[in-house]
């Protein structure tokens, strides 16, 4: 088993434990941080998101499996979280499923939802591309289009 760093903005704020299983990297990853906020993994040409981080035992996780052939068969070298943008667009709920919600992502923009952490995740099909932040003082799901959709 290899352990590897877990940065955000520098510095080093948890570990990444990596073990090859077959054709798949099996990974976890401990580190301080806000909940929702998403994993990176990074190897020497390819960054590839292994999910968002949950709370569990006072401390925030992330475990995943990546295929060998996603990392391009490269190494992984670090793992980075990365705080969140600050263009964000809050939506009322009459707008999430309409045209308005697509139409922001699109043009790259985030969208801020409205969140209480007392009651249900808002998006449920979307979890992976979320994160929660406090915006104005108050909580917020803020979504966004995967890296890889942005550059197209």
């Amino acid at each position: 088993m290899e352990r590897l760093p877990v940065y955000r903005s520098g510095q080093s704020v948890g570990t990444l434990e990596l073990e090859q299983d077959g054709l798949y990297w099996r990974m976890s990853a401990v580190c301080r941080g806000a909940p929702l906020e998403r994993l990176w993994i990074h190897t020497a040409g390819r960054r590839v998101c292994l999910g968002p981080l949950e709370p569990e035992n006072g401390l925030l996780v992330c475990r995943g499996r990546i295929s060998c052939a996603a990392l391009g068969h490269e190494a992984v070298t670090h793992a980075v979280v990365v705080p969140g943008g600050s263009s964000w667009e809050r939506l009322d709920s009459a707008a999430l499923f309409g045209r308005l919600f697509s139409d922001a992502l699109a043009c790259g923009s985030e969208v801020a939802l409205r969140f209480d952490p007392e009651g249900p995740f808002p998006l449920p099909g979307q979890f992976c591309l979320c994160r929660v932040a406090a915006l104005q003082g108050r909580w917020y799901v803020i979504v966004s289009r995967p890296a890889d959709e942005k550059s197209q």
